[in-house]
């Protein structure tokens, strides 16, 4: 019984922390990289408490940042890998972006508009910064 009482506690904590939006630290969070004159390597690291779609999102919302922080208009996604960290008793959801930032609208491909993105992620989380 003690053990049951345990585990719920525990689940409940870690409900109360799920992942907020960010810089990576003990809770999670994300981080990003240049790794090209205009790409950029972005992840969000969730925490137990955290689902994929969440860490997905703040992903994004990194992503469309990232691409105005450098006076870039548009971004498409090169690369995206959905991971799930097992290195404790609660699976983390991880999501790594590598995307390609563009001036203009690029011709080709599937590309999101940062402003865009910016402003519907930050709503949908309720994230006023």
């Amino acid at each position: 019984m003690r053990n049951h009482i345990s585990i719920i506690l525990t689940v409940l904590l870690l409900a109360g922390c799920a992942t907020s939006y960010h810089r990576k630290g003990f809770t999670g969070g994300y981080t990003d990289e240049a790794i090209g004159k205009n790409t950029f390597e972005v992840s969000f690291h969730g925490n137990g408490a955290s689902h994929l779609d969440k860490v997905s999102d703040f992903a994004m919302l990194r992503a469309a940042e990232i691409t105005l922080q450098n006076g870039y208009s548009f971004f498409t996604i090169e690369d995206k890998k959905e991971l799930l960290e097992v290195s404790s008793p609660f699976p983390k959801p991880v999501v790594k972006i590598n995307i390609i930032c563009f001036v203009d609208r690029p011709s080709s491909g599937n590309p999101y508009e940062a402003n865009v993105i910016l402003s519907s992620l930050k709503q949908k989380h309720g994230i006023s910064k």
